[in-house]
């Protein structure tokens, strides 16, 4: 038991030492460090506003235009960062002179440097839109909170799982960042509520996760928003499949990775 205690301590300090590290080289690679990460997200959030205005709904179902936009750029932020960021640990030589850390050490490092920096962003952003009336109060932060978190464990998931196509065919990196998460942006509720969509549309948009954390978030967030139409199960099956999945790719790409290391 003692030895049991001994390597989850053991196995923590290393996770700690890693993601101090990968927070120093990501923002270390921007010019701007930590503003470069702050202006994207706002960029993202002027965008969408701005398409919601442009449409004339500045506000819908009592939801104003603003703490909307940013819930569901924050949840779509965690997914895609996670995308973006799980698959390259797996791969990346910088810690092969540690024999204790594990290239799924890296990754979820990454993983939870990610998920501290936005889930932290983004409880300052709802803070300050009821600080200065562009929002009302939160209807239940612990419950945003948990959505956040699942939609950042969600990413790390599906990151680990596209590792393994991302290895063996790298141009579908820029297939699924530029291309692919591009579209899901504009159909998983970023900025619109499933009761918006067309009534034809309604039965293959049920089968997005990401629109059922979006709206739960929304539920989670404005007092007044009422839903029922999500499964929580569904989500659930979605990020624990993903999470298997991705397991075994991480296993098994390990094992390719350190075959080829070994001389014939």
């Amino acid at each position: 038991m003692n030895e049991l205690v001994f390597g989850a301590w053991r196995q923590l300090d290393v996770l700690k030492a890693v993601m101090y590290r990968e927070a120093l080289v990501r923002f270390g690679r921007r010019s701007l460090g930590l503003l470069e990460e702050i202006g994207s997200i706002a960029v993202h959030i002027v965008v969408f506003s701005l398409m919601r205005l442009y449409a004339g709904v500045e506000v819908q179902h009592g939801l104003p235009v603003l703490p909307f936009v940013c819930v569901g750029i924050y949840n779509f932020w965690l997914f895609r960062t996670g995308i973006s960021q799980i698959p390259t640990a797996l791969s990346a030589g910088s810690y092969r002179a540690f024999s204790q850390v594990t290239p799924l050490d890296v990754a979820l490092a990454r993983g939870a440097v990610n998920m501290l920096l936005y889930i932290g962003l983004a409880v300052v952003t709802f803070w300050l839109l009821q600080l200065f009336g562009y929002s009302g109060p939160v209807g239940n932060w612990t419950e945003v909170i948990l959505i956040l978190v699942a939609n950042g464990i969600f990413g790390i998931g599906c990151g680990l799982v596209l590792a393994g196509p991302f290895h063996y065919l790298p141009f579908l990196r820029t297939v699924v960042m530029i291309g692919a998460m591009r579209i899901l942006s504009l159909i998983d509720g970023t900025f619109f509520l499933y009761p918006d969509l067309p009534p034809n549309l309604r039965p293959y948009a049920i089968w997005i996760p990401n629109l059922h954390l979006n709206d739960m978030a929304r539920e989670a967030y404005f007092p007044s928003y009422q839903e029922n139409w999500t499964s929580l199960t569904y989500v659930t099956g979605w990020i624990g499949g993903s999470l298997l999945l991705g397991l075994m790719v991480e296993r098994a790409l390990r094992n390719a990775i350190e075959a080829k290391k070994v001389p014939a």
